[in-house]
């Protein structure tokens, strides 16, 4: 049976065990997150080409340097509203100032109502994720369980790194034109936007430059001079078009994920550096060669924003 002396003497042993464990530094490390949606819940239009998207951006994801253990991925059912907001937060929480972070999403956007007030064109634009609906809401239709811009900007503005990068493959406009129709010849091609009926047409002011998962400008009163100076935010994001274009997804992926890594690839095995402004600008060249080579009527163009520091850095 342990003496008195011999308890005392564990018990200061383990006192210091837990001092010594409080005391160490909460271990932080790149991270990248990578979410894809293809198959929707409550009968909203499947999307083709997204698993392509995915093992794609998990190669880029190696490229860039970010190792298997520190990439999570969230498809279909686990990109639920509620399980990206839990994932974004854990990435949050488990980064640090000089951490590296990538985020990515694939899958359908579209616009609803701006209730708020804060945008030109009165709508906000918003991801679908995979329990995203259509509901009612007063005399209108509207979308919910969907990541609107507002949110995903505070969502990056959360972060303690200075070193965030988001790629977002999809389309917002509400103004492309309805009767759209592919080339019967062409392989088989989809817009990665959503439309419904009511869906807002964003009209009231169409002068804005990309998309604004692009822009993610600070619309808020108080954030007004943040918004001003692009040195002021720490992410960059590139995205897959402007305002007035479609996103497009083929059996193969979508045009803009399937450019980064072809690039990407390229200066990997040239050894040269890249920068998100020079994949912005081989990108769209890559889209624009592919759209004529197989024969698809629709061009667009990548649009980027951010803090210039970011974008002119070396993304490996």
């Amino acid at each position: 049976m342990p003496t008195l002396q011999m308890m005392k003497k564990q018990l200061q042993q383990l006192i210091f065990i837990i001092i010594l464990l409080t005391s160490l530094p909460v271990v932080s490390a790149d991270k990248a997150l990578i979410i894809g949606v293809d198959a929707y819940e409550n009968g909203l239009i499947p999307l083709m080409g997204v698993t392509k998207d995915i093992k794609m951006m998990q190669q880029v994801a190696q490229i860039m340097g970010f190792e298997s253990s520190q990439t999570t991925l969230l498809t279909n059912q686990d990109a639920t509203l509620s399980g990206v907001r839990q994932a974004m937060a854990q990435l949050v929480d488990s980064t640090g100032a000089n951490d590296r972070v990538l985020i990515y999403f694939s899958g359908h956007g579209s616009q609803i109502l701006d209730l708020n007030q804060d945008e030109d064109d009165g709508a906000d634009e918003v991801l679908l994720l995979s329990n995203s609906q259509v509901n009612r809401q007063g005399s209108e239709n509207t979308l919910t369980n969907v990541l609107v811009d507002d949110e995903f900007q505070q969502m990056l503005t959360a972060f303690a790194s200075r070193q965030v990068i988001a790629i977002i493959d999809t389309c917002h406009s509400g103004t492309i034109h309805k009767a759209l129709t592919l080339n019967p010849l062409a392989k088989q091609t989809q817009q990665k936007l959503f439309r419904y009926k009511g869906m807002p047409t964003g009209q009231k002011q169409y002068t804005r430059k990309g998309n604004l998962f692009a822009n993610l400008r600070a619309k808020k009163h108080h954030d007004y001079e943040q918004a001003k100076n692009p040195e002021t935010q720490h992410y960059a994001v590139i995205s897959a078009a402007h305002d007035d274009e479609p996103a497009i997804s083929t059996e193969q992926g979508g045009l803009f994920t399937r450019g980064i890594l072809k690039v990407m690839q390229q200066h990997q095995e040239s050894g040269q550096a890249l920068n998100l402004k020079q994949l912005q600008i081989k990108v769209s060249e890559y889209i624009k060669q592919t759209v004529q080579q197989e024969n698809l009527p629709i061009n667009h163009s990548p649009q980027i924003h951010g803090n210039a520091r970011l974008i002119q850095q070396a993304l490996w």
